[in-house]
């Protein structure tokens, strides 16, 4: 039961963890919790874990229904795995569960939808197959059957399908003759469109009324066929049969309208769709940028990039080809037309031979949309070494920039004009090449972030959810890579985004966290569950990391140590308490009564940890003489949300830590700094700073580790910035893993 109810309130990740400790104690659960969560884990593309609860359940004897079978074959053909789908049909057979007409609509879908060679004579065989079984198709397989044909090309095939579907008394319906005139549209040669425009009147004699897809599919292959007044008769003709056009029907006017060249009538469209209160998606904006490219007008092209980023839309693949080739087109008109004329070929070579500057400005925002697209259409999947890679495919295939002409078309030629234009330049001092690309990319990745900023600050709650989850991670992910960002040289205003930014996620991260805390306390055992927490792993390897630095510059074991900002969680301590330091004493600091009421619940469950943890609830500014019992501070990372608060506890405890002691502290580097506040080695007076270390990994905090001076006077803020800043210590080691 605690499984559907976890999925019934939305929460999959809990039920799928809650499905999994069930195995582990021996509870067998019914297939009536099981399929629900199936469903869910598919819903939300969890596929690999919709396999993982499929086979435990066949392993646990739990006896898959027929709705579960139809759901894991629907997920598998979801994720391209059609002959693990085919595998499950034989599942099926062994548990006594028949096929049903969906079973083998899905599995006919999954094939039409491969894009693969062949695809259709899978779809073909699935089809015999079934009718051999005694399981007659209905209309949505042949549907199914009748798009796939359609959209591979095939559409004498899907005609025989239509007829076939006729002579078996099925009725076609608005979704059948849809697909047939889209497939008959497709192309944009005018005698298909001619036979699409015969079965779209064919509809209403067969009492089928035409909805607006029906119509937008129409004046699509007009538009394409360059029969423009056709398109718009046809919607006069929707309109007057009470169907309003919506976006899309829009943007295939907008667009036949640039592909005739008649561009201020596609804006006059466009206007006119924003008064009629429908909003232009990435599709409008698309098709807008693409024809000015075409036409040479970059730069207005570069303007609609801007307005999209103000609307909240994010630029597909598709946006960045069409800009990156307006620009690359642009390079070879500026920098090929007296080698052309010679009747050379033009190469990444007459890019390098330039001796004056004046391509720089031209193909610099070629460039910068070459990194924007590398950085976020490939960030998520390779995000510690996409730029390097990014810019050694650049270089590397720059004689040959056609051959991956759908995402790098130029690549070469941009990089070449952009080294080009920048040495001459340099030669006037102006610039500096790797300076124009970073501040590039930084301003791009800044505006990122002020994105999610807007996104989460909209959010009515961050407690955990699927939105604060998925925007959270986002996040993460676009800050961690890493790069040169200096947040003190920020403006005024991305400062203070980033002190609000840091406080939401600091509110995030507790309540986060006071989530599982309550979780883990349901257990009978809570510290052998600590994995469901998500970033478990990630405060492994950061507790991992202290421990090493701590014990380069402290060697022997401490027998106090305060964790100052424990939280309703107290991972840190707890991984330093069990794996690292195994006989020392915690004391953990938070100003919250609740927190430290959730954390003793989960240390007083453990016989060994209830005896060296102990909780104070206490604003650590209150706490003084306390301080110089402890060998070893440990400062968090969200203790002090900003400059001023960090530094005011950093001198308290530079005041009381005993001589000698060790304060460790969690800081954040470049854009890292975006999620946690920075500790500066000259923040640290009465300190001396041994060690700086900042991550590459998944790991997202820095660590800085300081030795409390024998002898030490609090300066004054103003001092301290007059005498401690030009004062580095030389001893300190600053290093990145």
């Amino acid at each position: 039961m605690l499984v559907l109810a976890y999925v019934k309130n939305l929460k999959t990740h809990l039920g799928y963890e809650a499905f999994r400790r069930a195995g582990d104690y021996g509870f067998k659960l019914s297939v009536i919790s099981c399929n629900p969560l199936l469903s869910a884990l598919v819903k939300e593309l969890e596929i690999s874990k919709m396999e993982v609860v499929y086979k435990e359940m066949i392993k646990r004897r739990i006896g898959p229904s027929l709705i579960s079978f139809n759901v894991v074959i629907n997920g598998l053909c979801k994720a391209g795995k059609l002959n693990k789908a085919s595998d499950v049909i034989e599942d099926m057979k062994v548990w006594g569960v028949s096929p049903n007409v969906i079973t083998y609509n899905t599995l006919i879908d999954g094939y039409c939808k491969m894009g693969k060679i062949g695809k259709m004579y899978k779809a073909d065989a699935t089809l015999k197959e079934m009718v051999a079984n005694g399981i007659c198709p209905n209309e949505v397989t042949f549907n199914i059957l009748i798009d796939g044909f359609c959209k591979d090309g095939n559409v004498s095939a899907a005609m025989k399908v239509f007829a076939e579907m006729q002579s078996q008394g099925l009725k076609p319906n608005v979704v059948t003759y849809n697909s047939l005139i889209n497939g008959l549209c497709c192309d944009g040669k005018n005698k298909m469109v001619v036979e699409a425009s015969d079965s779209f009147n064919d509809m209403p004699k067969q009492g089928i009324a035409h909805n607006v897809t029906t119509y937008n599919i129409l004046i699509d292959g007009y538009c394409k066929a360059g029969r423009i007044e056709d398109a718009f008769a046809v919607r006069i003709t929707m309109m007057s049969r009470g169907i309003c056009p919506n976006v899309s029907t829009y943007n295939c006017l907008i667009a036949g309208l640039c592909r005739k060249g008649d561009v201020e009538a596609a804006w006059n469209l466009m206007d006119e769709m924003v008064s009629k209160d429908l909003r232009a998606d990435v599709v409008t904006y698309n098709i807008l940028i693409d024809s000015l490219c075409s036409k040479g007008e970059s730069r207005k092209a570069m303007r609609l990039l801007d307005e999209m980023s103000r609307k909240g839309l994010k630029p597909s693949h598709v946006t960045y080809n069409s800009l990156m080739d307006g620009y690359s087109d642009k390079c070879r008109q500026l920098v090929g037309e007296d080698s052309s004329s010679q009747g050379a070929k033009f190469t990444i070579f007459n890019c390098f031979d330039l001796s004056t500057g004046t391509l720089a400005c031209t193909v610099k925002e070629g460039v910068k949309l070459y990194f924007y697209n590398i950085r976020f259409a490939y960030v998520e999947k390779e995000r510690n070494l996409a730029i390097e890679r990014a810019i050694g495919d650049a270089l590397g295939q720059g004689i040959s920039a056609k051959k991956d002409s759908y995402f790098l078309k130029g690549s070469g030629t941009l990089f070449g004009a952009y080294a080009g234009g920048f040495v001459g330049e340099a030669s006037l001092g102006h610039f500096h090449f790797g300076y124009l690309v970073g501040s590039h990319l930084e301003e791009l990745l800044i505006q990122k972030i002020c994105s999610f900023y807007d996104q989460i600050s909209s959010l009515e709650s961050l407690k955990p959810s699927k939105d604060v989850d998925m925007l959270l991670t986002q996040l993460i992910l676009t800050c961690m890579p890493p790069n040169p960002i200096d947040v003190n040289n920020l403006s005024k205003k991305i400062q203070e985004i980033r002190s609000k930014l840091i406080r939401l996620c600091g509110e995030a991260e507790g309540l986060l966290e006071a989530h599982f805390s309550a979780v883990l306390a349901s257990f009978e055992n809570p510290l052998d569950h600590l994995r469901i927490f998500p970033y478990y792993s990630n405060y492994l390897k950061l507790s991992h990391l202290e421990f090493t630095i701590l014990k380069q510059h402290y060697p022997l074991v401490p027998s106090q140590v305060a964790f100052v900002g424990s939280g309703p969680l107290p991972l840190t301590a707890i991984v330093l308490a069990s794996k690292h330091l195994t006989t020392t004493s915690f004391h953990n600091y938070d100003i919250d009564p609740s927190a430290n009421s959730r954390a003793l619940r989960l240390a007083s469950s453990h016989p060994d940890l209830s005896k060296r943890f102990f909780f104070h609830t206490a604003d650590i500014l209150n706490v003084a003489n306390g301080l110089k019992e402890f060998d070893v501070v440990f400062l968090a990372a969200l203790v002090g949300m900003d400059k001023e608060e960090k530094i005011r506890v950093i001198h308290h405890l530079a005041k009381y830590m005993a001589p000698g002691a060790i304060l460790m502290l969690r800081s954040a580097h470049g854009a890292r700094a975006f999620l946690y506040p920075v500790v500066d080695p000259w923040d640290l007076v009465g300190f001396e700073v041994l060690s700086v270390f900042h991550p590459i990994d998944e790991v997202i905090n820095s660590v800085v580790i300081a030795r409390k001076h024998h002898q030490m006077s609090i300066q004054s803020s103003s001092s301290k910035d007059q005498q401690a800043r030009p004062q580095h210590n030389t001893a300190a080691s600053y290093q990145v893993f």
